[in-house]
């Protein structure tokens, strides 16, 4: 049925839009005037395959509930609509050009109404279980506990870091901890056993964190430990207007840290939900695909950080002061690092140079544009991070902001 709608917005001359979770943050969706949203909602399904290898996802079907069903069973390739409406599979051997594609820079190729994952079977005992420690710090602590995990990483000459291991963070406000600053809430989170390892904890509880929560769950409630589950405002729909400004780094930047924590301490209280998402989920999967196998284009980088803005929704006035607040951030968040802006596409501002998004090599956004010219050449799917946007409609070209 989505490319019959795909069909009747064409024939109508209108800009159509997928709808499926409703996160999307950047700015190029204000770009869809008078369009067609195509619902992705009715296409919610988890089938494993006989073997037990693999999962067949609908496309409207959003990551808490392929996490929930795979868990609850114990336990590719992909089905793309075309902008003519045409619908066809994507795999290693056919349309293996759109299969390269779509794995980094899909939303500019298609919609994709199911598609193949492979599947491993939980293990058995404690191995089934995440622990985690939540620290919260008073801002002072700020270097001496980056400083620390940035021995949690991959140096360049290092041994690799443990896979089983994700340190997270925020900046928040927490009148109720500081009336006057903002507060740092820092995780451990440890795969497989009961316990996150003393080696790591002991370290972090040594810096006197004035708030300790430990716990353990399974996979299932992990977005809740930190805040981030259905229900919670993180993922609530309507009831606030949010932004995000996206840099992936290789380290901590410990100065961009703090000048990101003094920028963010002076937020007016209408910002004042606003928070800085620090995270360093282990990397190790990701860095084991060659940087040419797919048009992902950062396997390099260990961290993904994002100003996060919420204010009230319908709240016009705040739209330009959020903006700033969050370009500011951005800025401080990457000078110093010696880095070129790398921009996690899905937590990108809008505002970002495609090389910040799809990666510096000069042949590979020349592969994405021969690609789209090849299976959108009218630009329909033009509405989130399009590769057609041109240089002169971006800010810093790419470069440290």
């Amino acid at each position: 049925m989505r490319n019959k709608k795909i069909r009747y917005a064409d024939a109508l001359n209108r800009p159509f839009l997928a709808i499926t979770g409703g996160h999307g943050e950047t700015w190029d969706l204000g770009n869809v005037k008078n369009g067609i949203g195509i619902s992705m909602r009715g296409m919610v399904s988890v089938h494993i395959a006989n073997d037990g290898r693999s999962a067949t996802i609908g496309g409207g079907t959003q990551s808490g509930e392929v996490i929930a069903a795979l868990w609850a069973m114990g336990k590719q390739a992909a089905r793309v609509v075309l902008a003519d409406g045409t619908a066809v599979t994507a795999s290693p051997t056919t349309n293996s050009d759109l299969f390269w594609a779509i794995r980094g820079a899909g939303h500019n190729f298609g919609i994709v109404t199911s598609v193949e994952y492979r599947v491993f079977d939980i293990e058995s005992g404690q191995g089934r279980l995440w622990a985690y420690e939540e620290y919260v710090f008073k801002q002072n602590k700020l270097e001496a506990l980056f400083g620390w995990a940035n021995g949690l990483l991959q140096g360049d000459t290092g041994s690799p870091r443990p896979v089983e291991l994700t340190h997270y963070g925020h900046f928040e406000f927490r009148p109720d901890i500081d009336s006057e600053n903002p507060i740092i809430v820092f995780w451990l989170i440890w795969k497989g056993r009961g316990t996150v390892p003393p080696t790591f904890t002991d370290r972090v509880r040594a810096l006197l964190p004035v708030r300790i929560r430990a716990g353990t769950t399974d996979i299932t409630g992990m977005n809740s430990v930190a805040g981030a589950a259905y229900g919670t405002p993180a993922c609530a729909k309507g009831s606030s207007s949010s932004m995000l400004f996206g840099v992936s780094l290789k380290r901590w930047n410990i100065a961009g840290l703090r000048a990101t924590l003094d920028i963010y301490s002076t937020l007016p209280p209408e910002l004042r939900n606003s928070f800085v998402l620090l995270e360093a989920y282990s990397t190790r999967g990701v860095e084991s695909v060659s940087g040419d196998e797919t048009a992902y284009p950062d396997r390099f980088n260990q961290i993904l950080t994002s100003p996060t803005m919420y204010y009230q929704l319908g709240n016009a006035s705040m739209d330009t002061i959020a903006a700033e607040f969050g370009t500011r951030m951005r800025r401080a968040l990457l000078d110093g690092s010696g880095q070129p802006l790398h921009a996690y596409v899905n937590y990108a501002h809008g505002d970002e140079s495609l090389e910040a998004l799809y990666g510096y090599e000069d042949w590979r956004l020349w592969r994405l544009r021969r690609l789209k010219a090849k299976y959108d050449p009218f630009g329909k799917f033009a509405y989130y991070a399009p590769i057609s946007r041109g240089i002169a409609d971006t800010v810093g070209g790419g470069r440290a902001l």
